[in-house]
C-alpha cells in the first residue's frame, strides 16, 4: 500500500477510535474546507494528498499536509490559527485537535514522521450531521466487495472514495482458525486466487483481476475467544500514479 493510502486508513481509525493525544475544541468561523484549507497552508506548508472519504456512513473530505518544522512547533501554530486557548501537547509523536463552526467540524492530526523536523498534518471535514453519523459507528456492514464472516459486528469502515480502497474491522465470537477457513473457502469460491500460499500467520492476501484483498485475523483482546477480522479490498485499476 502506498503511503498516503496508509495513512488515511491508520489516521482515520485513530481518529474514530479515539486515539487521542491532545484534543481542543474552538467554536469558529469558515464557509467552507477551501477556507480551513487556505489557513493550514498560511503556516508555510504544503499539500501532499487530498481525497473523498467515507467513515462509518458519513462523507468528508481529508486533506493531508506536509511540514518542515517539528511537530510541537506545528501544534502551537495550529492552535494559534483556529484560535484554541487550551490544549495538552507535553512532547511524542502524535497529536490531535477539533473545531467547529456552524455546520463544519474538522479533526487534524499531527503525526510525527522522523524526529527530524518532518511533520504530516492529516484534516478531516465533514458536516456536522455527517460527523455525528462517523462517530456513532456503523450499524450493518458497508464492505460490499467481499463478504463479511456470518453473525460478525461490524465496528468500523471507511472508504477512499477517490481510488476505491475501503476498509473494514468486524468482531466475532469464534476463534481465528474459523474466521480463516471462512475466507479461504468464500473468497476461493467466488475466483480469488491466494497471493501468499502457505503463510502460516492472520494476514492473508488474494487478488482476482484488478483487485487485491487483504484479510488480517487476530484474537480480540477485549473478547477472550472472539477474534477481530480487518479486511482490505483495493480495486489496483483505480489508484492513481501520483502516489
Amino acid at each position: 500500500m502506498k503511503l498516503a493510502n496508509r495513512y488515511i486508513v491508520v489516521v482515520t481509525a485513530l481518529l474514530l477510535a479515539g486515539a487521542v493525544v491532545c484534543h481542543g475544541r474552538v467554536f469558529m468561523r469558515w464557509t467552507s474546507a477551501s477556507r480551513s484549507t487556505e489557513a493550514i497552508e498560511t503556516l508555510g506548508c504544503k499539500i501532499v494528498y487530498e481525497a473523498a472519504i467515507t467513515v462509518n456512513g458519513g462523507e468528508g473530505q481529508i486533506t493531508v499536509f506536509g511540514f518542515d518544522k517539528a511537530i510541537g512547533e506545528t501544534v502551537v501554530e495550529l492552535a494559534k490559527t483556529f484560535g484554541i486557548a487550551k490544549y495538552k501537547f507535553s512532547g511524542g509523536t502524535m497529536a490531535m485537535l477539533s473545531a467547529e463552526s456552524d455546520d463544519r467540524v474538522i479533526k487534524l492530526i499531527a503525526v510525527d514522521i522522523g524526529g527530524d523536523n518532518r511533520t504530516l498534518l492529516f484534516k478531516i471535514e465533514q458536516s456536522a450531521s455527517d460527523a455525528k453519523l462517523s462517530g456513532a459507528g456503523p450499524t450493518e456492514h458497508l464492505m460490499k466487495a467481499v463478504p463479511f464472516y456470518p453473525d460478525s459486528a461490524p465496528l468500523f469502515y471507511a472508504k477512499n472514495n477517490d481510488t476505491g480502497m475501503s476498509l473494514e474491522i468486524s468482531s466475532a465470537r469464534v476463534a481465528e482458525t474459523s474466521v480463516r477457513e471462512f475466507y479461504d473457502s468464500s473468497l476461493s469460491g467466488a475466483g480469488w486466487t491466494s497471493a501468499m500460499p502457505g503463510m502460516n500467520s492472520g494476514l492473508a492476501v488474494f487478488h482476482k483481476g484488478s483487485e487485491i484483498c487483504c484479510v488480517l485475523v487476530a484474537a480480540d483482546d477485549d473478547a477472550p475467544g472472539s477474534s477481530k477480522i480487518t479486511v482490505l479490498h483495493k480495486p489496483l485499476t483505480r489508484i492513481s500514479d501520483k502516489f
